[in-house]
């Protein structure tokens, strides 16, 4: 009887026909990613075991990766890909982030007290693997990577195998990966299934999900162990107990051996497929030695896979018996040798399990520390999670909490920021059994608030912080509750949770004593939030506090920041001339404190301010300055805000060809950095192009992306912001109602927040819902709230909204004077600006105004003008909606 089945594919010719040529694919330079699903069992790591020997055979580069645990050192399955590359990582790293030294096994790394944006750092870590998979393929096309049960990578390597999936279209890369669908059903925290619904609305895999083997193939596979042709009733019995699954067919062969196909062999009725998975082990087990027995013991403890070392050394065996025992262990299917460290894995996880399974509590803890206690002898970076969890596990939390503590700030200089959590968490359990509410509770719960709010996990920082307020409640500690204060306030500011944000503050400041530095952070949130409510006076006035401060004590930082902030206020004010001289004097600061990131955001809100005053040539310069200095230091998430803000420039200034383009290259770029929420703005912004280009249709379906994604964040803003916007495609298709409940949500999420600006922008919105309604007087009365609002905040764009909506509702009344004098003024205002789009809005007005006064003449300037303008931009639906308009008025005969 043959020992292995690992040297035939049973059934699986399409599958692998399908492999080969996205290879051959791939050789053409054109590359892809493959996802196999299935069962246990059921063949998938097979069938990657079949591509790499056909690879090897044609000496193609192909590496090979698998998930262990999900709570694994992060980026572990691409260890074998990095620590084979060594040449091209050092010749990559100096542009790349610290956390490469890690994976490269050095003990440096940069502490996240000196990272202010761990999600770019993350990002720039996966540009960095990604640009090296590059190299390899530059060098010697194709590159092949395998990925086996990737149920079990940690966050991290999902989110780098999502990156290098959507950015190998292009080059010679073959990705197969495969995952265990019992397992990840299983699992309720993995990422997995979402990350990969996602590829799938992305188009960037294909998907191959195994079934079980058929009757006829069923016999071919015991023919192929035994040697043997199998009776038909044999066939079909091993065929009803397996359900075709071709683990549990080869482990039922082997478990009977040759005589399975003796004359008279009955099989035992008992062994059900799945429920006999168990048994049908434990009688493999039951064969071998005590020694093998306790070999596994031990293993099964550790885990899927385990260090020689650490398993000879526990088993109280000689290095050369425990070798031959694993050696004999990989001739039977039980495990395999990954190649490099000494590490050696369960082939199955489900004999781990099973093994596992089968031990009393007592016996797994002792074992457990016993595994941790080893593992802090070879103590590295990369395994300080492995002995927390060991020693949670065996019950010892205060070394549990010791080495969580370490793996969480390990995995933070990893920028892994799910990894870095998950420990700090780990450590938080353990302290809480422990020593709850000292020090070193507040401590960790501390580090762990910081890591999620660099990474813009803010409902996470809530919760921490709400623990951290308890213990200072409990306590009395003044400091600690000014502390959870303000960072409260920072952070539901964030959320778009204004009011909160503001009572935080103002609670922080009424306990804050002499903490200067504390009190000039107070000062800003507070200006911020001010700002955003459109109390402009107020957020000068506390951004000038925070000046002062920052002069008296020399704060270098504080100064720069506090510029911005009342560079920003005087901006909303529309006071531009105020707003410029403060980012140049921010500018000075910044230059003087080489704050680069600094620099680069003064550079783009001097283009905003340039775009707002209608100076498109100005704004076009230095947002094409901040694209030039993003692409220049590699800075991926600089170049998607780059591209953004040359999306929304050219749809002002009407080239919505360009526009499109340029929100497109920053979706790419967001998309390929992983920033949802950089995308689902750009989205939003796409949506709004099609709404100019009259494909409604296209329009509503980006804003209800965007829509999913604001509303699963509880982001206020942006949820506001795109039923705003939902409401006027509603209004261009006249599907008024629909567009009512649009606007009324958008402004009870305004006023909720006090995002005065917003509350003026849908006020226009329901304004001319209800002119077209026919209800002139509750219209009339939006308008001139948005108005006064408009006027107050000198934000003169929707000062001609808001006039073009009085224009229609005095049309609608039939008040043709008044309607052209509204028109006229708004006109003024947007001809001023050179913005294009509330040009034509403007005089598509007036040409319903001319129609209703059955000025002939008129109209038909209007629409010749109106043509020139739709191909201008390239809105060939408008251009057909207007014809249709102009046939429908000839067929009924206009005169005046």
């Amino acid at each position: 009887m043959r020992d292995n089945l690992g040297t035939r594919l049973v059934n699986r010719e399409k599958e692998m026909e399908l492999i080969m040529k996205a290879l051959a694919n791939a050789q053409q330079g054109k590359g892809r990613t493959i996802i196999i699903s299935g069962e246990t069992g059921i063949g998938k790591t097979r069938l990657l075991e079949e591509l790499r020997e056909r690879c090897m055979a044609e000496n193609i580069r192909v590496y090979w990766g698998s998930g262990i645990d999900e709570n694994a050192m992060p980026y572990h399955p691409y260890l074998n890909l990095i620590q084979k590359n060594r040449e091209i990582i050092e010749e990559l790293k100096q542009q790349g982030p610290n956390a490469m030294a890690i994976l490269l096994e050095s003990d440096t790394g940069a502490a996240i007290e000196g990272i202010e944006d761990m999600n770019m750092e993350s990002r720039r870590l996966k540009e960095l693997v990604f640009r090296m998979i590059k190299k390899l393929a530059k060098q010697s096309p194709p590159v092949v990577l395998l990925f086996d049960d990737i149920q079990w990578f940690d966050p991290s390597s999902i989110t780098l195998l999502h990156h290098i999936a959507r950015n190998i279209q292009d080059i010679p890369v073959l990705i197969c990966c495969s995952y265990n669908t019992e397992e990840i059903k299983e699992s309720k925290t993995s990422r997995l299934l979402p990350e990969l619904r996602q590829m799938n609305i992305e188009r960037i895999i294909d998907t191959i999900e195994l079934k079980p083997l058929p009757p006829d193939d069923v016999k071919d596979l015991i023919k192929y162990m035994t040697r043997h042709e199998p009776k038909k009733e044999l066939v079909k019995k091993i065929y009803e107990k397996t359900d075709g699954n071709p683990l549990f067919i080869e482990e039922l062969v082997k478990t009977y051996g040759d005589k399975i196909v003796e004359r008279g062999f009955e099989m035992e009725e008992e062994s059900a497929i799945p429920q006999t998975v168990k048994y049908i082990i434990t009688r493999k087990l039951d064969k071998m030695d005590a020694n093998k027995k306790k070999l596994l013991t031990i293993a099964a403890v550790y885990g899927r896979e385990f260090h020689f070392n650490v398993i000879q050394k526990l088993s109280e065996m000689d290095e050369e018996k425990v070798l031959g025992m694993l050696e004999q262990l990989i001739r039977e299917g039980v495990l395999f040798e990954k190649g490099y460290e000494e590490i050696f894995c369960f082939r199955h996880n489900l004999m781990r399990e099973v093994i596992y399974s089968t031990m009393n509590s007592v016996r797994k803890r002792q074992i457990h520390i016993k595994i941790a206690d080893e593992l802090a002898k070879l103590k590295t970076i990369k395994n300080t999670g492995d002995i927390a969890l060991h020693y949670y596990l065996g019950g010892a939390l205060d070394r549990a909490f010791s080495y969580a503590k370490e793996a969480g700030e390990n995995f933070a200089k990893l920028y892994a920021v799910d990894e870095a959590l998950r420990y700090m968490d780990l450590a938080i359990r353990c302290i809480e059994n422990t020593d709850k509410n000292s020090e070193a509770h507040v401590e960790i719960l501390r580090r762990a608030m910081e890591i999620s709010y660099l990474a813009g996990r803010y409902m996470d920082t809530i919760t921490y912080l709400q623990k951290i307020e308890e213990i200072a409640n409990e306590k009395g500690d003044a400091n600690l509750i000014t502390e959870c204060n303000v960072k409260f306030g920072e952070t539901y500011f964030r959320l778009g949770a204004y009011e909160e944000a503001l009572f935080r503050f103002e609670d922080a400041i009424s306990r804050i004593g002499k903490d200067d530095k504390m009190r000039g952070r107070i000062y800003r949130g507070i200006s911020s939030v001010f700002r955003e409510k459109g109390k402009l006076n107020y957020a000068i006035e506390y951004a000038e506090h925070a000046i002062e401060l920052a002069r008296k004590n020399n704060d270098m930082k504080l100064l720069g920041d506090g510029y911005m902030d009342l560079a920003l206020a005087y901006y909303r004010k529309g006071e531009f001339d105020a707003a410029i001289e403060n980012i140049e004097k921010s500018v000075v600061v910044r230059q003087e404190i080489r704050d680069e990131r600094g620099l680069m955001t003064a550079v783009n809100n001097l283009g905003a301010i340039h775009m707002e005053r209608g100076h498109y040539e100005d704004a076009y310069r230095c947002f094409d300055d901040y694209l030039k200095f993003a692409e220049k230091i590699g800075d991926l998430w600089g170049i998607a805000i780059g591209q953004n803000n040359l999306g929304v420039l050219w749809s002002e200034r009407g080239d919505l060809t360009k526009s499109l383009a340029h929100y497109q290259n920053a979706l790419d770029a967001y998309m390929r950095v992983g920033d949802e929420n950089g995308a689902a703005i750009t989205r939003m912004n796409m949506g709004i192009i099609y709404h100019y280009l009259g494909d409604y249709e296209t329009a509503i379906d980006y804003y209800t992306q965007c829509l999913r994604y604001a509303e699963s964040q509880k982001d206020l803003v942006t949820e506001l912001l795109i039923y705003d916007n939902l409401g006027y495609v509603h209004l261009a298709r006249e599907v008024f109602d629909e567009a009512l409940l649009s606007f009324e949500k958008s402004l009870e999420l305004a006023q909720m927040i006090g995002a005065k600006k917003e509350v003026a922008s849908v006020k226009i919105g329901i304004a001319e819902t209800y002119a077209r309604l026919g209800f002139y007087d509750r219209g009339m009365e939006y308008a001139d709230d948005a108005l006064s609002i408009a006027k107050e905040m000198k934000v003169s764009i929707d000062e001609a909204r808001a006039r073009r909506v009085m224009g229609i509702i005095y049309m609608e009344m039939q008040e043709f004077a008044k309607a052209k004098q509204e028109l006229e003024k708004s006109y003024r205002i947007v001809k001023e600006a050179g913005n294009l789009m509330k040009i034509i809005e403007i005089h598509e007005t007036l040409l319903d105004l001319s129609i209703m006064k059955k000025d002939r003449i008129e109209v038909l300037r209007l629409a010749d003008t109106l043509k020139n303008l739709y191909e201008q931009i390239g809105a060939k639906k408008r251009l057909e909606a207007l014809n249709r308009k102009l046939q429908n008025i000839s067929e009924a005969k206009m005169v005046k």
